[in-house]
């Protein structure tokens, strides 16, 4: 990545039997299992059903790698399992 504010992107559930998607809860972790958000701000509700977020600028550090999971909330509120962990690492000279 050459920015310090990646979108990150992911599929909607294959499965939609449980009702609509209304929202996306994203995590975004130094850890590889994603155990721990990097901050309150980074284990957040999306507010859409658009699936892809854009990582807010002052929360990365450039030439770090960072893991991150996605998982869905539909109408009635129920909300899905984690999807896979996934990584990116920003630019040692991000922007």
């Amino acid at each position: 990545m050459q920015t310090l504010a990646p979108v990150l992107k992911w599929n909607a559930p294959l499965d939609n039997a449980s009702g609509e998607i209304v929202d996306y809860q994203v995590m975004v972790s130094l850890r590889p299992d994603c155990r721990w958000p990097l901050s309150p701000t980074l284990h957040q509700n999306i507010g859409a059903a658009k699936t892809e977020w854009t990582v807010p600028q002052t929360f990365l550090n450039p030439g770090t790698t960072y893991h991150w999971k996605v998982r869905a909330r539909n109408a009635r509120g129920d909300i899905g399992p984690w999807g896979s962990v996934f990584h990116f690492r920003t630019a040692a000279a991000a922007k």
